[in-house]
């Protein structure tokens, strides 16, 4: 492997990169899952998923 590739691996491990990308990736499908089912269409005929709880 290159010295490039080898240092962007050595800094992908490293935990102050690791956060924020494991903190995008997780909002990432929180945002997902809320566009799933629906946030933006109030209407009354349909319930957010989590009115039933």
């Amino acid at each position: 492997m290159t010295g490039l590739g080898q240092r962007i691996l050595t800094a992908c491990r490293h935990p102050l990169v690791q956060w924020p990308i494991r903190t995008a990736y997780y909002l990432f499908i929180l945002i997902a899952l809320l566009w799933i089912y629906g946030t933006v269409d109030q209407s009354p005929a349909t319930t957010f998923v989590y009115n039933e709880f």
